[in-house]
């Protein structure tokens, strides 16, 4: 499954998660709108024009982590597939 921060960062970064089945949660950071959008609706649940990225155990941590690392709040997120 795939999550995207609806939020407007103030450096216009965008966010997606995904959960790779059984290594966990990546959080990937994106400075392209475009990149983030092929990635967003990729049908093959896989990222790869992200700039930066994080693997966290599970969602709740990678939102977390999200919070942390770039001040992305936890509520923000949606969940795409």
């Amino acid at each position: 499954m795939k999550w995207f921060a609806d939020y407007k960062h103030p450096k216009d970064l965008n966010f997606i998660i995904d959960e790779d089945k059984p290594t966990g949660f990546y959080i990937y950071m994106y400075q392209n709108m475009e990149q983030f959008k092929k990635d967003l609706y990729r049908n093959d649940d896989r990222c790869t024009h992200f700039q930066d990225d994080y693997l966290q155990d599970t969602l709740e941590i990678a939102k977390r982590c999200a919070l942390r690392v770039y001040g992305v709040p936890i509520d923000v997120w949606k969940q795409v597939a």
